[in-house]
């Protein structure tokens, strides 16, 4: 029986080394955000003769407080049909292999956007994985956009002001 378990646990280890495969290319980088924004891609483009190469990259930065997050992707190539093809767009907390928001493409633009919403203070980081589909140089860009959300003490006293100018309308109104 011994002989058999281990016969069987080798034939999985071999046939998962099989179907796993590393990217072509894989890299990292930091965003640093200016006002709340910035731009990312990769830290250089992909070369002539890349063709159905595959490549994963992340992009990591950091979050001050509760805060939403915006961002998009594109290929930018010399032709319009041929380029990259994105087969991930995910946002990550560091730590984390649940995924805290994912992309999807825009059929009419061709842009990847990816919207992540109540993001807590700490790490994250963009996974962006794709293959070349071109033999020309190609590379992507993206755009990030961070905003905080306003806490529940700001909204109170949103309502509380609204309140108080009403109320001294209604007595104006009422004096005159």
């Amino acid at each position: 029986m011994k002989k058999y378990t281990s016969f069987l646990i080798g034939l999985v280890l071999a046939a998962a080394s099989v179907f796993a495969s590393a990217a072509d290319f894989e890299r990292t980088s930091n965003i640093t955000l200016i006002d709340g924004t910035s731009g990312f891609g990769p830290l250089s483009s992909f070369s002539d003769g890349s063709l159905n190469k595959t490549f994963s990259d992340l992009f990591y930065f950091s979050v001050p407080s509760l805060s939403n997050a915006d961002s998009n992707i594109s290929s930018i190539s010399f032709s319009d049909t041929t380029g990259i093809d994105f087969s991930h767009f995910d946002l990550y907390k560091v730590g984390s292999s649940v995924a805290a928001a994912s992309g999807s493409l825009d059929a009419d633009s061709g842009l990847w956007f990816l919207t992540g919403t109540n993001l807590t203070a700490g790490s994250y980081y963009f996974k962006v994985q794709g293959t070349i589909t071109t033999n020309d140089a190609v590379t992507y860009s993206g755009n990030l956009l961070v905003s905080a959300v306003p806490e529940a003490e700001t909204y109170a006293m949103l309502l509380a002001g609204l309140g108080l100018v009403g109320f001294v309308a209604r007595r104006r109104k009422t004096i005159a």
